[in-house]
């Protein structure tokens, strides 16, 4: 006997150890075989989250196919995550390798002595092969689940089996993984789920339509007490077991639920920026921490400048919502980066009434005068300058009943430089500004700045565009607007964190003479889009408080301590009210008005946007950072009427900023005579000017027609000299002007007055003294006659 024992020993051991051998021989094939299924399921998208620069969290998209499926690591679980889940599914889940032979004996013990299935026997592992492959069934179905167990535990190892079973576990309500079952059930983060909300949890997938504890807190509460009580909790972490407290924590998971932000995008602070973005999500992540790492975007939108703007809109809209201001948009971004900072596409993305969810940054919109500064900067490429005398006299630009743009006070200014003109936004010298360019070369500029809306634009635009009739977006007008103080370089705006700057031109540097033509992109994405000169002159002029007097009087709304340029502007039918800003940092925009295309009730002004803008580059502007002198010029004295070069009798001088590279303005000459002085902005000192409609009083010459008849009847409309335009945007056969006359008691009674074209009898003067004639183009000469006698007569002209 003693000596048979060692044999009997070495036959065991080799029988152990060949068991073994097999045991490691089927783990490497079931390791080393195929298994295309798991590795599309490790692979597989997971839901984004989309934080702020700073790492607060904006929103959570959804996964592809909508679920939500967050991903948390088991280091961001709380400690007790995992003894709540293995204690109840899976308490031998760190002994078996799959499956759990003692779990099966037990059950089938239980299942025969009931005589119908009372416990089953699946660990952890096989739940996650069921996910794997779904929708098998019956016996055969779970062999197979067991066999797929050993593939999954040959193939990772235990802790990685865990953490993706606990990201994959569904929990019903398109839900999946304990971090988005933490959000949705507890609105809050999973690594602060106390051991008591991880038990409610922890029994939701046994079956999610019973233990819900949203629609059944009775039973989901009953349940969770049980599994804490099997668990051996401490009563540091559990202090409370009764069956009475997890209900009553059941039961307030609906009220939180209902009041908790879920944060998917609606829901987000900054919604239409997100789905603008970032709706679309991320393609599907690996495993471990890579799949975290492609899980997390970090946005440009910095937190407290979103909610400045927020707060802000949200003011000035409940201040002026009896005006039918039901809505406002804002876009601030970073002029060295192009980084998004703030993005606001409506004060209340839920309010359907308001249409909260239409974007206000990306809805195309009339912007008024905001096109001003773009035209500007297109005629200094001309050989403009900010001295170039301008035009503010009346004139007409044919439509229905004649195109005639008025100031928005109402007012003329006679001639003026065209620095007065755009600081004061002033719209007939603008009008003619763009007669003189061209319609569709102004057109072709806006494309170049990156205005998309205006593709195609080049034969049906009118001369309206100048003052803003084409609708655009508060996108493309922030983005171009950014060249400004950028020294006449574009940027793409991105809406990521930037990483660190690569080598680029710096924009806010002097530019050298003779820098990169128009065109010339640079390191980074940044195009030259307009002249160094240009760009500093339109930023000097909308940062120049003085001459903004004669549109806007002595407003200071707009004069700020610290460097800044600023743009309003109005729709032509008061539906939009806008404010562009920009300092050396930052350039911002504000649209205000509604969605449904209604006038605003009193021509509300573009200051209610202005005062939002003001607010925010208050809040954030650099105070000693200061936009560069205007490069690529030289500073002149001129005399403040004529544009010219000063001479000792200009009774008003200053210094301009005039443009290298082209002749210097000669010497005043509108002073120099002995004795002879003309009021600044009086038409007669000038002679003719281009585009000029002539005199603004309309007065007929005495010496004009030697058979004329005196009398009081006189053309109101047109005036003698007057200019008209034909708008190419309108069919020319709806394009007319109103005649119109005063002084029709002086014709004798019983006589008719007819209207004479070119000496051709076109109409009978009706009584209220007022005819519609089509427009053609050319020069006409109008008259009226009484019996053959001229009594009255205007010429004008139509372009």
């Amino acid at each position: 006997m003693i000596f048979g024992a060692a044999p009997r020993r070495r036959r065991l051991i080799g029988a152990v150890v060949g068991l073994a051998c097999l045991a490691a021989g089927m783990t490497l094939a079931l390791a080393l075989a195929p298994y295309p299924e798991l590795a599309a399921f490790r692979t597989r998208g997971y839901s984004t989250r989309v934080l702020d620069r700073v790492g607060e969290l904006l929103a959570i998209l959804p996964a592809p196919g909508g679920v939500r499926r967050e991903y948390a690591a088991l280091s961001d679980l709380p400690r007790e995550a995992v003894q709540v889940f293995t204690g109840s599914e899976d308490r031998r889940f760190f002994l078996h390798p799959g499956v759990d032979p003692a779990a099966i004996a037990r059950s089938l013990f239980l299942d025969f002595s009931a005589g119908r299935t009372v416990s089953g026997a699946s660990t952890i592992t096989m739940q996650l092969a069921r996910l794997v492959k779904p929708g098998r069934g019956g016996l055969r179905g779970k062999l197979a689940d067991a066999f797929d167990a050993l593939r999954i535990e040959a193939k990772m190892p235990k802790k990685a089996i865990l953490e993706l079973y606990l990201n994959s576990v569904p929990f019903g309500s398109m839900t999946e993984g304990l971090a988005s079952a933490s959000r949705l059930y507890f609105g809050k983060s999973v690594g602060l789920l106390t051991p008591a909300e991880l038990c409610i949890l922890a029994v939701i997938p046994r079956r999610p339509s019973r233990y819900d504890p949203r629609s059944d807190p009775g039973t989901s509460g009953a349940a969770a007490a049980k599994l804490a009580g099997s668990l051996g909790l401490p009563a540091s972490l559990v202090p409370d077991l009764s069956p009475a407290h997890f209900v009553a924590l059941a039961r307030g998971t609906a009220e939180r639920s209902r009041n908790a932000r879920d944060f998917s995008y609606p829901e987000s602070v900054a919604p239409h920026f997100i789905r603008q973005w970032f709706a679309s999500g991320l393609p599907g992540s690996r495993d471990g921490a890579q799949a975290r790492a492609q899980s997390e975007l970090r946005t440009s939108i910095d937190p407290d400048i979103q909610r400045r703007l927020v707060s802000a809109l949200a003011k000035k809209i409940a201040e002026n919502r009896q005006y039918r201001m039901t809505n406002g948009a804002g876009l601030v971004v970073d002029n060295r980066t192009g980084e998004i900072l703030a993005w606001v596409g409506s004060v209340d993305f839920s309010d359907g009434a308001a249409k909260g969810q239409i974007d206000g940054v990306r809805a195309p919109n009339q912007p008024g005068s905001c096109l001003k500064p773009f035209l500007y900067a297109l005629a200094m490429e001309d050989g403009f300058t900010p001295a170039t005398i301008l035009p503010d006299l009346p004139a007409d630009f044919g439509s229905e009943e004649a195109y005639v743009p008025v100031n928005f006070n109402n007012r003329f200014n006679g001639l003026l430089r065209l620095r007065v003109a755009l600081a004061s936004s002033l719209n007939v010298p603008a009008v003619h500004t763009l007669e003189r360019v061209g319609v569709p070369r102004f057109v072709r500029y806006l494309r170049r700045l990156g205005f998309s809306t205006m593709e195609g634009m080049e034969d049906e635009a009118g001369v309206g565009l100048a003052l803003g009739n084409a609708p655009v977006s508060l996108f493309e007008l922030v983005r171009a607007f950014s060249a400004f103080p950028r020294g006449g370089l574009s940027i793409s705006l991105r809406a990521t964190a930037a990483p660190a700057m690569t080598p680029s031109p710096a924009p806010l540097s002097v530019p050298t003479p003779g820098a990169a033509p128009l065109g010339t992109a640079f390191p980074g994405g940044a195009v030259r889009v307009m002249s160094p000169y240009a760009a500093g002159i339109i930023r000097d002029i909308l940062s120049d408080q003085p001459s903004r007097f004669a549109g806007f009087a002595h407003g200071r709304l707009l004069s700020r301590e610290y460097d800044a340029m600023f743009k309003t502007g109005t729709a032509n039918q008061f539906q939009h009210v806008w404010a562009l800003g920009a300092t050396p940092d930052y350039t911002a925009g504000i649209w205000m008005g509604n969605f449904t295309g209604e006038t605003l009730i009193g021509a509300r002004s573009s200051g209610v946007p202005a005062a939002v803008l003001v607010e925010v580059l208050d809040a954030i502007a650099k105070p000693d950072s200061r936009f560069p002198p205007v490069p690529d010029a030289s500073k002149v004295e001129i005399c403040a009427s004529s544009g010219l070069a000063a001479t000792p009798a200009c009774p008003g001088t200053l210094v301009e900023y005039m443009p290298r590279g082209i002749p210097l303005p000669g010497p005043c000459d509108l002073h120099s005579a002995p004795g002879r002085t003309v009021a600044a902005g009086d038409p007669s000192a000038f002679g003719p000017v281009a585009g000029n409609p002539g005199s603004p009083s309309g007065s007929t010459p005495a010496a004009a027609s030697p058979g004329l008849v005196p009398t009081a009847l006189r053309f109101v409309h047109p005036r003698d000299g007057a200019l008209f335009y034909i708008d190419p945007s309108l069919p020319q056969a709806d394009q007319a002007i109103g005649i119109r006359l005063e002084g029709l008691s002086s014709i004798p009674a019983g006589k008719t007055a007819w209207l004479y074209v070119d000496g051709a009898a076109r109409a009978p003067v009706s009584e209220g003294g007022r005819i519609v004639l089509p427009l053609v183009r050319g020069n006409f000469r109008l008259s009226i006659r009484v019996s053959g006698r001229e009594m009255a007569y205007a010429r004008m002209r139509v372009r």
